[in-house]
């Protein structure tokens, strides 16, 4: 029988943060994230079982975690730490539960209460002097290089898939792979966070685009 994640205690704090950190590590699909989110069963992560959880150094991390966050606040605290406080998929991936700092929590929240606006900012400053296909330039990679939220980041690439492209064109790149591993995965948590309707960020796009 596998377990299920209907209760929240430190063996499942452990569960969620290994599903997460595998979400941000697999190149394509939600590892996990559907299952976990809806508490069904679990089958990959059941190889960790409950006794190897007890036998671990840092077990009372965990447990202190379970305590002190509920499981959805747990959930963006270890997404928050991965999106603003990681520069590596090797740093994401080593993430313990005593590094997850709370500011990125707050720091997450607050940028997910902010979506349409930090969104509609961003893009103004994108396309001022911009053309929209000069964002994408794999020489000059500007929406990667103007100053500009990983919201607004992960959203464009929704509506328009650019990771692809430049996980070809720039695959060797030390600063796209600074970025590689949270854009395209990270729109997962935006939309489970916020419920965002993404048409009404593309006709925004669209609209600053012809306008400009």
């Amino acid at each position: 029988m596998g377990r299920t994640l209907d209760e929240w205690d430190g063996y499942r704090a452990d569960l969620y943060l290994m599903g997460i950190k595998m979400h941000f590590r697999k190149k394509s699909g939600d590892f996990n994230f559907i299952d976990i989110m809806h508490n069904k069963r679990i089958n990959y992560l059941n190889h960790h079982s409950y006794t190897t959880f007890q036998n671990r150094m840092n077990m009372w991390h965990y447990e202190k975690a379970a305590n002190t966050y509920s499981r959805d606040e747990f959930v963006k605290l270890v997404v928050g730490n991965i999106i603003y406080n990681t520069s590596s998929a090797q740093g994401a991936q080593g993430l313990q539960p005593d590094q997850l700092d709370r500011s990125y929590l707050q720091k997450l929240i607050g940028s997910m209460g902010s979506l349409m606006y930090n969104f509609k900012n961003d893009v103004v400053r994108l396309l001022d002097g911009n053309t929209f296909e000069e964002l994408f330039d794999p020489d000059d990679p500007k929406i990667l290089t103007e100053r500009c939220t990983m919201e607004t980041i992960s959203i464009i690439n929704s509506l328009t898939n650019f990771v692809d492209v430049f996980n070809v064109k720039l695959k060797d790149d030390y600063l796209w792979r600074s970025f590689d591993y949270k854009i395209k995965k990270y729109e997962t948590y935006i939309k489970w966070i916020t419920n965002y309707n993404r048409s009404e960020y593309r006709d925004y796009l669209i609209g600053e685009i012809k306008n400009g």
